[in-house]
């Protein structure tokens, strides 16, 4: 049994030491069969992801409260690029385009799983399929223009941010729901930003 202590303990050393497996999980009275180290690596990558973002939305909102009284505004704007791009590079891992290792798509083969997924996110997103596929499309392009590589005067905007985190604690919170052999209760991604937004504001 993984808990979400060793999963986010697990980000920080080799993955490849999980083994592969795989691992039961039911969701409305549907079974799948997760793949238990693309499991585990995309835990890892969303709850980075909510730590970034967490982070990103807390002292964005401070620097716009007190840009005029911070003393080293660069090494501010500095944490924030650094930050908004980290977001955008480990969000995409998981989803942006298939052909992405740890892509959502490849936690699972196992039948109605893909819709199921899509579903749940495309419930959280409160969107359709198109304008889904729209977002998804210009946060990848930020990231394609901007985050990992760079486009001189051609970069797309940066995208907003809140239908990332949707997305994101739509599938968190499904993949530490559904798994039977998780038996402890295991905090959903909301809960978690919650207490990381805690933990930022003491810090400022």
């Amino acid at each position: 049994m993984i808990t979400l202590f060793e999963i986010e303990f697990l980000g920080h050393i080799c993955m490849s030491e999980i083994s592969l497996r795989y691992m039961k999980a039911v969701w409305d009275k549907k079974i799948f069969l997760f793949n238990e180290k693309i499991f585990a690596n995309q835990a890892c990558l969303l709850i980075e992801y909510t730590q970034s973002y967490c982070f990103y939305k807390v002292v964005i909102e401070y620097f716009n409260e007190n840009a005029k009284s911070i003393p080293d505004i660069e090494y501010w704007v500095h944490l924030l690029n650094v930050t908004a791009n980290d977001l955008i590079i480990k969000w995409c891992k998981v989803f942006g385009t298939d052909d992405n290792e740890l892509h959502w798509k490849k936690t699972s083969s196992s039948e109605h799983y893909e819709k199921t997924v899509r579903d749940l996110i495309l419930k959280n997103f409160a969107g359709d399929i198109e304008q889904w596929r729209e977002y998804r499309k210009s946060v990848c392009d930020f990231r394609n223009t901007y985050s990992a590589h760079r486009n001189i005067e051609n970069y797309r905007e940066f995208p907003e941010l809140l239908p990332s985190f949707r997305v994101a604690e739509s599938y968190f919170n499904f993949l530490v729901r559904a798994p039977v052999e998780w038996i402890e209760d295991h905090p959903l991604l909301g809960e978690y930003y919650n207490n990381h937004k805690e933990k930022i504001i003491k810090k400022l």
